[in-house]
């Protein structure tokens, strides 16, 4: 540095900023070059050494409507109507089912919609490990029996019966293991200790 760079005006740029400068250009070349909209970035410090990026606030989801569709990861009672007759024709959710909604359901159980779309307060309020209910319907990659189920030994019984029909040695074995892959190992007893408590 010469003496004539002390007496110029213009501050001189640090190893540091001049690497979030080249940083901040080559994430606005990235978002130009995609359409991403760039969310703000402020400064922590004078020195602006470090620095913080604002998270887009998301935009809220839609409410619900009639013909919407919503997947349970659990048991629910879900009333149909405000008479003792309706009490009768309740709607009894499962594990792994997908249901269109309707203007009774949504009638009748306003205050059960309310939080579906936040997943951490139902974990919290229902006390379990996943959300009760999810907007969209059951994905189609996912299996409709929960872990440690009868349905999930149903359905490994079954796809074991049909793995020991096979004749060729190699394909039973290949079989077998993309069964114990997917489903685990049958458990030899069970325990009322596993239950968390909450809705199932």
């Amino acid at each position: 540095m010469t003496f004539d760079d002390l007496l110029d005006d213009q501050p001189v740029e640090t190893p540091i900023q001049k690497q979030i400068r080249t940083a901040r250009e080559e994430l606005a070349a990235w978002d130009a070059a995609h359409q991403i909209p760039a969310s703000s970035v402020e400064p922590l410090t004078e020195d602006a050494d470090d620095w913080e990026q604002t998270p887009a606030i998301p935009e809220p989801l839609p409410a619900l409507v009639a013909g919407d569709w919503v997947s349970f990861y659990g048991s629910v009672v879900l009333a149909v109507g405000d008479d003792e007759p309706s009490s009768f024709r309740a709607v009894y959710t499962r594990y792994g089912q997908d249901l269109e909604l309707t203007e009774e359901l949504l009638k009748y159980n306003e205050s059960f919609w309310t939080v579906i779309d936040d997943h951490d307060l139902q974990r919290q309020k229902w006390r379990r490990d996943t959300p009760l209910v999810t907007r969209g319907k059951w994905p189609a990659t996912e299996p409709r029996w929960e872990r440690g189920s009868h349905e999930e030994d149903v359905a490994r019984d079954t796809a074991r019966a049909a793995a020991f029909q096979l004749t060729d040695e190699h394909a039973r074995r290949a079989e077998l293991r993309r069964i114990d892959d997917a489903y685990g190992l049958r458990p030899t007893s069970r325990s009322l200790a596993q239950y968390s408590g909450g809705l199932r």
